[in-house]
């Protein structure tokens, strides 16, 4: 997932839209914080709810389930 869109912004959090690199889905996340870890570790393991792929796997996360 990218962030493609910060809303409600207060301090160091936010709400953010979100949009997956695979399949383009776009989501809303009602959290989010402003700083490194969050946009180095969080957002790429997000999971996207349509294909189910995030970031950091580039694979979707129920093929790795036997």
């Amino acid at each position: 997932m990218k962030l493609i869109e910060r809303i409600n912004i207060g301090g160091n959090d936010f709400q953010g839209t979100y949009e997956c690199e695979f399949c383009e889905n776009q989501q809303n996340n009602p959290y989010g914080y402003n700083d490194y870890n969050y946009f180095k570790n969080v957002i790429p393991s997000m999971t996207c709810e349509s294909c189910k792929k995030s970031s950091m796997s580039g694979v979707s996360s129920k093929e790795g389930q036997t």
